[in-house]
């Protein structure tokens, strides 16, 4: 075999299953919501005083402090971006450049 000739071997042809992040929530989505416990920091959310709430549109649980809240803020459910044209988090009127938003 000279130097510009290289042995190829024959290996067999392997084949990798990928799915996307919607597929893995599917797949997950019911052992979290029936074993919340397990998996969220539940005390520390009960110690600041959040509750668990199951959206009214799209059927999935979140955490917010509110208990009479029925949706769950997604785009989706709400219709729009509730932050846009809103004060930040800490009620500060505050324009971040990409690094500090960052």
């Amino acid at each position: 075999m000279s130097n510009n000739e290289y042995e190829i071997e024959n290996e067999e042809e392997k084949t990798e299953v990928v799915i996307s992040a919607k597929e893995i929530k599917k797949k997950f989505r019911p052992e979290f919501q029936q074993n919340f416990e397990k998996y969220y920091p539940v005390n520390f959310f009960k110690s600041v005083n959040f509750v668990r709430n199951q959206c009214t549109k799209c059927k999935n649980f979140f955490w917010n402090i509110n208990p009479l809240r029925t949706i769950c803020g997604d785009s989706n459910c709400i219709g729009t971006y509730s932050f846009i044209g809103k004060k930040n988090y800490m009620g500060v009127d505050k324009k971040f450049n990409l690094a500090e938003a960052w």
